[in-house]
């Protein structure tokens, strides 16, 4: 994709993207971390026969989002499993 498309576009784009993010985690640093990620894509992947940017745009921005609750929720998983003071199942330990 040619930088000034790119340019052109994020400016048009930028506070859209950026308000339905913050919609979705309430957190402005995240949003324009997973704004600026869906840029990246959009400079990386774009494909060139999309209907419509805006829409493409927002629903990269919806999946990078998912992907980071779906990190989180296994990173919270994880953090958990260092809280128990021993990982041994409780079948092990009885036997």
């Amino acid at each position: 994709m040619d930088q000034e498309i790119l340019e052109a576009l994020y400016r048009r784009h930028y506070s859209a993207a950026i308000l339905y993010c913050m919609s979705l985690c309430g957190d402005e640093h995240l949003a324009q971390d997973l704004v600026s990620d869906a840029f990246i894509k959009a400079y990386l992947s774009l494909p060139d026969d999309i209907p419509s940017f805006q829409y493409w745009l927002l629903r990269v921005c919806k999946n990078l989002w998912l992907d980071f609750c779906r990190r989180q929720s296994r990173l919270a998983g994880a953090d958990a499993l260092e809280h128990i003071p021993d990982h041994r199942t409780p079948e092990v330990i009885h036997l």
